[in-house]
């Protein structure tokens, strides 16, 4: 019986059985990893343009926008995206920056940012709270615009800044098909 318990063959045995064990609990644990965050970051898509859906954000009912997004960290409410869809409008812009500098915001001028190979106007408010950011590209015969109101200013710094990277994350996914 002691012979049993001492015997080198069987801790062979015995340590095999436990690193199999082992291995199929890593592999377990990985895959399940694996799914969650794959379920948390997914593309969505409408029409022609597909992002991604970045930790955090939210969808809710807005009947102005075609998708739109509560982005939200640790609790606290970063800002929302408001992304809509209408037929080709090349002064679309101009007419969204007269509307806020009538509303008394100082609005920066018309630029254009390249997003994934395509060139995208962008807007955006300055000494403001929250800043707001419109992005817009004409596609085909749609114009595809993005609204971004981001309300982090008002939380620590940390939250800020881990905000503003969910915010640049959702834009840099942007394609357009």
């Amino acid at each position: 019986m002691s012979n049993k318990f001492f015997s080198y063959s069987f801790q062979i045995h015995r340590t095999r059985k436990t690193i199999v064990i082992f291995l199929a609990f890593v592999i377990i644990l990985v895959g399940g990893f694996y799914l969650f965050y794959k379920s948390r970051q997914h593309m969505e898509s409408i029409d022609r343009l597909s992002y991604n859906v970045v930790l955090g954000m939210n969808e809710f009912e807005d009947h102005n926008c075609d998708k739109v997004y509560r982005m939200s960290y640790k609790s606290s409410t970063c800002g929302t995206v408001c992304i809509t869809t209408s037929k080709s409008n090349k002064d679309y812009l101009n007419g969204i920056k007269a509307n806020l500098e009538e509303s008394g915001f100082t609005v920066n001028k018309v630029e254009s940012k390249q997003i994934n190979k395509n060139n995208w106007n962008y807007l955006s408010t300055k000494k403001a709270n929250p800043i707001i950011s419109y992005y817009s590209i004409d596609y085909g015969d749609k114009l595809y615009s993005i609204e971004i109101i981001n309300q982090s200013n008002y939380l620590s710094k940390s939250k800020t800044k881990e905000c503003n990277n969910s915010f640049n994350k959702m834009i840099q996914s942007i394609q357009l098909k």
